[in-house]
């Protein structure tokens, strides 16, 4: 009899917990999202590619994810000291200074190849709402190597849907733009 209650109290916990899993809401067709995410990593791997000549500048492929209720977000990781490091074939040590400054010189560049993806092609994100947010968010690599730590780790881009369309359908001039867009950098 215990054990007939037992599974009863089982069955009652089951479905409570389903109905409260499920929330009754149609899942959503993520297809064309993961689409739109795989077309805009390849686009911002080539702008990245054309970018940085060194070969070894762009350590991870930019990736992408959906977060429903925000947007896509991109993430990938760049060292933008990768000359100036000693690698395989090349094994000269830079000093600190030399470092720093390839790093400085190069952080103005990234930001720039970030926000051509964004304003060149982020508005073909279709699957997004114009309400989402499209962030890229570059992660700058520290080897450790150099006696300081650059001044920046992240780098991040990010503006919403509705913004890139208004530029591409020629409402807002690109300098009006590039004020919608948010550059964050810690």
């Amino acid at each position: 009899m215990r054990y007939k209650k037992r599974l009863g109290w089982l069955g009652v916990f089951v479905a409570v917990f389903g109905m409260s899993v499920s929330s009754g809401a149609p899942a959503e067709n993520l297809a064309p999202v993961k689409q739109n995410l795989e077309v805009f990593e390849a686009v911002l791997s080539t702008i990245l590619q054309q970018s940085f000549s060194e070969p070894f500048a762009v350590l991870e492929k930019p990736k992408g994810a959906y977060l429903s209720g925000f947007g896509a977000v991109f993430s990938f990781e760049v060292d933008l000291a990768a000359d100036s490091r000693p690698n395989l074939f090349n094994q000269t040590r830079s000093s600190p200074e030399e470092v720093r400054k390839a790093y400085n010189e190069k952080l103005p560049h990234l930001r720039e190849a970030m926000l051509r993806a964004l304003t060149e092609h982020a508005d073909s994100l279709t699957a997004l709402r114009p309400d989402e947010q499209v962030a890229i968010i570059a992660h700058l690599f520290d080897s450790g190597f150099s006696a300081s730590s650059p001044p920046y780790r992240t780098v991040i881009v990010r503006t919403a849907r509705k913004n890139l369309l208004e530029y591409k359908a020629g409402r807002v001039s690109l300098e009006e733009l590039k004020k919608r867009i948010d550059v964050v950098q810690y």
